[in-house]
């Protein structure tokens, strides 16, 4: 079982099935996940021995921290006010960003407007099965979401990363644990030369981290 990122989902599929987005919502629903900040611990005791030593270092990198943190604010990812945690949205425009959450397709995580009981399929799963097990996405794509993943995808705002790990997360929990690995959908390398980097990858990497899940970042090829 591989769970692939890329194309807007996050998808669960049999080794050797397609991978097919439904239309605009699933286009639109990409990236969503991300890491939280981390946190220095310091530690008391003196500098002698090893354990001195590292609660010296950890006190280092605490003030260090605390200086970058003071000359570079973190930011809204969206309009730039300054906020507590690295990746995250204001007061003011976290409204505005749509998570996708239950109830929803059992198959490709349509959201529904209200409960339809367990393993109920939307009308496209139902009139065409698509070739995946499943998909979830993370997001609506709405204004908001298209400004950051445009920003994430072609502006190199690679700081939202963490912001999109954590989403994604929480969006494939339900599928991650029983994969055996983490893919990114490849880009061609025509097009990763004028990108320059492959934002799936980048996802897929940042997710395995997390989970402890092994990213496989070359599974599948491009043909074109």
């Amino acid at each position: 079982v591989v769970v692939c990122l890329g194309g807007g989902t996050v998808a669960v599929q049999a080794m050797g099935a397609s991978i097919k987005g439904r239309g605009a919502f699933v286009h639109a629903l990409s990236f969503a996940c991300s890491k939280q900040r981390r946190q220095w611990v310091v530690d008391g005791g003196t500098s002698e021995g090893p354990d001195g030593a590292m609660a010296m270092l950890n006190s280092l990198e605490h003030i260090g921290r605390r200086l970058v943190d003071t000359v570079l604010p973190l930011r809204c990812l969206s309009c730039g006010v300054i906020v507590e945690e690295i990746g995250a949205l204001c007061p003011g425009c976290w409204p505005d960003l749509e998570l996708v959450s239950a109830p929803c397709c059992a198959c490709c995580g349509l959201p529904f407007g209200h409960a339809e009981g367990p393993g109920a399929l939307c009308g496209g799963c139902l009139a065409h099965p698509p070739a995946f097990d499943l998909a979830r996405s993370a997001l609506r794509y709405n204004d908001m979401a298209a400004k950051l993943i445009i920003g994430f995808k072609r502006s190199d705002k690679l700081h939202h990363l963490a912001a999109f790990t954590q989403w994604l997360e929480r969006a494939g929990e339900s599928l991650i644990g029983g994969a055996d690995m983490i893919c990114p959908v490849p880009f061609h390398p025509t097009r990763l030369w004028r990108r320059r980097f492959n934002q799936s990858a980048l996802l897929a990497n940042a997710l395995a981290k997390r989970t402890g899940k092994p990213a496989v970042p070359d599974l599948l090829i491009r043909r074109r």
